[in-house]
């Protein structure tokens, strides 16, 4: 198994149809009282568990968008999906361009070039 949760079938569809029925985006707390699963968890618990149900719908095809603060919505336009794809793999890539150069500066050389001649007890080499 590769370390992610099951999640129920019976979630998965509710999930679908209450973002099918929507005529707006809906926030992850508005699906997860809609979907009614989640009664007794933290709201950032109910955010993490649509997260991934809505990760699990995307990997059965569904194309559900997310749309930052307004939330989630399900479109049927080629042309957003492929947007909204393009700015997930943009964002993605910014995000492992910012680590490597993180990682990068903790590497001697990196040390060297953030702080020059300078130890970082303040000595001078």
């Amino acid at each position: 198994m590769d370390g992610k949760q099951v999640i129920p079938t019976d979630t998965l569809a509710r999930t679908l149809a209450v973002l099918q029925r929507a005529e707006s985006p809906l926030t992850a707390a508005q699906i997860a009282e809609a979907v009614g699963h989640w009664p007794c968890c933290s709201h950032e618990t109910q955010r993490r568990r649509v997260r991934e149900v809505v990760d699990a719908l995307r990997e059965a095809g569904h194309w559900v968008v997310a749309l930052g603060a307004e939330g989630y919505a399900i479109t049927r336009d080629r042309a957003v999906w492929s947007d909204y794809l393009s700015h997930r793999r943009i964002d993605a890539q910014r995000i492992f361009g910012q680590t490597y150069e993180r990682k990068r500066a903790m590497w001697p050389d990196g040390q060297y070039a953030l702080f020059g001649s300078q130890l970082a007890t303040g000595g001078v080499i």
